[in-house]
C-alpha cells in the first residue's frame, strides 16, 4: 500500500509522501498486530518498565524501527512517554513504563535511541 502511494505522490506532484505510523509496541501497534505482516510483537510497556532492563527498551525501538524503515516508513509516533500518575487509568496502565518520571525518561531514550 504504501509503495502504490509513493508511486502515486510521485506522478502526481513529483514529491514523495513523508509517512508515520503509532507503532508503539504492546498493545498500540498498527503493523505488528496483523498477523500477516510477520513482525515480531512485544509485551505491554508497563511489563518492560517493570523488567528494570532498560535494555529492553532499546530492543523495542530498534526492532519496531528496523520493520518500519523497511516498510517505508519514515516517522513513529514513539516512544510513549505517559507516567502512570493514577493507577486507575486502564489507558495508560499498560502503555507506560511506569510511574516515575524518571524511569519513563530512561526507558523512553532507550526506545529512542533504538528506533534511530
Amino acid at each position: 500500500m504504501l509503495s502504490n502511494q509513493q508511486s502515486f505522490s510521485q506522478e502526481r506532484i513529483g514529491l514523495p509522501l513523508f509517512t508515520g505510523v503509532d507503532e508503539e509496541g504492546g498493545q498500540v501497534t498498527r503493523i505488528a498486530s496483523w498477523a500477516g505482516m510477520n513482525v515480531p510483537s512485544f509485551s505491554d510497556i508497563s511489563q518492560i518498565g517493570a523488567s528494570e532492563a532498560p535494555g529492553a527498551a532499546y530492543t523495542l525501538g530498534d526492532t519496531i524501527g528496523e520493520y518500519l524503515s523497511r516498510m517505508g516508513f519514515d516517522l513513529d509516533f514513539a516512544p510513549v512517554a505517559d507516567v502512570l500518575t493514577n493507577p486507575e487509568n486502564t489507558v495508560v496502565k499498560r502503555r507506560s513504563y511506569g510511574g516515575s518520571p524518571q524511569l519513563m525518561r530512561g526507558y523512553g531514550m532507550h526506545c529512542r535511541m533504538g528506533l534511530l
